[in-house]
């Protein structure tokens, strides 16, 4: 049997019991989906333009397909087979990876020194949801062109810990996860050259960075010790090999570096990112962080530099949120209340159909700001919020959760109840939960130099996620300290630059070795205060 995939216009066979999102995955078309194909997130639902197409009875109900969209022909990619030849549309997907690709810029004053005349370097930035993919012309250290999709590993798993499952629980599970991001790097390679009349063989080099489990899978190197207490990683200095070796396209014996780690879950990602700012001088409060699923925490200060990670959960990816999704047309990515109701920002100018990260921390700190979530995290009802002089604007957005599970706020409110995208009770303690993970590990640093919140100088935010978000949300909700906002820069994909850095530089190359060597990594796991502190981040 044949599927269609719209509107990429990709046309492919697909085996017997494949499902939708598998042949997908094979065929290099994005979908959304963070559950590893469990059926349990909700969120890779497609439209049969064409075609039949069967899903386990019940599922519609039970994984948040609603009956309309069932009779609008929407169906769980990652539960669905094909019964006949078929057409589906893929709802745009791709506004995250295309953010990402605004993000890459070289600091002032860079200088290229490794030039080759008309050879061509690529440096990858592999994140765990997306692969960014940087273009740079060897000789003059220019930039070429810059290309994004999602880590097509996704569909085995959104977060790290699930990849590692399904690497060492399936027979040759490491292999395909290795495959899978190699297939990625390669169709931006081909694309790339093919768009500007280069030959493969004119690529001489790339440079390569990602968290641990990512650099681990990327050389096809079991990760299973990165699962299990102490978390020690199969390797940690900078790798050297070539394209004959990885499977990379490119001159056969075109070298590979691949930038060294930190410690089991602080990869190269963030030794790349730290070289791209003044981290190394260490004489001032300079705090680092990228937030994600995992959360990676850089504290400078004192002549001393430590770095930790801590589990913050899928939510500021949107996975464990009703209405979570990653950044694309139709997620909500500002929210700000005021006594007139609500006002919103929509990817895209469209209408809502979710909410993404940013939308996320911006909805959360404003229930905060305004009094409607109190400070342990209970989202109020109207009689309580209306004595506390909350408009009735405001108000008419509590509504009693269908569950009984407290209260629920409706952000946007369509003409059928079934359009209406709103934050829930769990929400605001998925959220809770995973800035407590973030704060408390903060709070650890800090206590780990000696460094008051008055000693931090700088806050630099790392990664696309941290370019959007406000911080004044961010800092309502406690996920950053409370210093002065003028303190607090986003830094674009400090891991992307960091990439490239090392692919023009020989000097930047030799830092991030020093960074690897000379930074401290804090297990959090192991400090007695850590419980304490994170009962402390619960609190709003």
């Amino acid at each position: 049997m044949k599927i269609k995939f719209l509107p990429q216009g990709i046309e492919c066979e697909i085996a017997e019991n494949q499902t939708i999102l598998e042949a997908a995955v094979k065929n290099g078309v994005n979908i959304d989906g963070n559950c590893a194909g469990k059926g349990t997130c909700g969120k890779c639902k497609v439209k049969v333009i064409s075609g039949e197409t069967a899903m386990p009875e019940g599922m519609h109900t039970h994984y948040q397909l609603s009956e309309a969209e069932v009779k609008g022909g929407w169906v769980l990619a990652c539960a669905s087979v094909l019964k006949s030849d078929a057409a589906v549309e893929v709802p745009e997907t791709d506004t995250t990876a295309s953010r990402k690709k605004k993000l890459i810029h070289l600091p002032e004053g860079f200088a290229a020194d490794c030039g080759e005349k008309d050879a061509l370097g690529v440096a990858v930035d592999i994140g765990t949801t997306t692969v960014v993919v940087s273009f740079w012309n060897l000789q003059t250290g220019a930039m070429l062109d810059v290309d994004a999709m999602t880590n097509p590993q996704g569909a085995y798993g959104a977060d790290v810990i699930s990849r590692i499952s399904f690497a060492t629980e399936n027979e040759g599970g490491c292999g395909i996860l290795h495959e899978k991001v190699i297939g990625a790097i390669n169709t931006a390679v081909d694309h790339f050259c093919e768009k500007n009349n280069y030959e493969n063989n004119q690529v001489k080099k790339y440079a390569v960075v990602g968290n641990t489990t990512m650099s681990h899978l990327f050389l096809n190197i079991d990760p299973s010790s990165l699962a299990v207490a102490p978390f020690a990683p199969a390797f940690t200095g900078e790798v050297k090999t070539d394209c004959e070796k990885t499977g990379l396209h490119g001159s056969a014996d075109a070298q590979v570096i691949v930038v060294p780690n930190i410690a089991g879950h602080v990869g190269s990602d963030i030794t790349a990112g730290i070289i791209t700012t003044d981290l190394m001088e260490m004489d001032t409060g300079h705090l680092f962080i990228d937030i994600g699923t995992n959360g990676e925490i850089v504290l400078s200060a004192k002549g001393k530099i430590t770095a930790c990670s801590t589990a913050a959960g899928p939510a500021f990816e949107g996975s464990s949120i009703k209405y979570g999704m990653r950044a694309a047309a139709g997620a909500i990515e500002r929210v700000y209340l005021d006594d007139a109701g609500v006002k919103i920002s929509v990817i895209g100018g469209t209408k809502p159909i979710g909410i993404c990260g940013s939308g996320i921390i911006d909805a959360v700190g404003e229930l905060i700001r305004t009094g409607i979530v109190d400070k342990s995290g209970r989202l109020l009802g109207r009689e309580r919020l209306a004595k506390k002089g909350i408009s009735e604007k405001l108000l008419a957005h509590i509504e009693e959760s269908e569950d009984s599970n407290g209260n629920d706020f409706v952000l946007f409110r369509g003409e059928r109840p079934e359009d209406n995208v709103y934050i829930t009770q769990k929400d605001v303690r998925e959220v809770q939960l995973a800035k407590a993970a973030i704060s408390a590990g903060i709070s650890i640093m800090m206590e780990e130099i000696g460094l008051t919140k008055d000693e931090i100088e700088k806050v630099s935010v790392a990664g696309a996620f941290g370019n959007y978000i406000r911080n004044e949300s961010a800092v309502n909700m406690g996920l950053l300290p409370r210093v002065e906002l003028e303190r607090i820069k986003a830094i674009g994909n400090s891991a992307g630059v960091g990439a490239a850095m090392v692919l023009l530089s020989r000097t930047s190359e030799e830092e991030t070795v020093r960074v690897s060597e000379i930074v401290e990594h804090i297990d959090l796991a192991e400090k007695k205060n850590f419980q304490d502190e994170y009962l402390k981040g619960m609190r709003f």
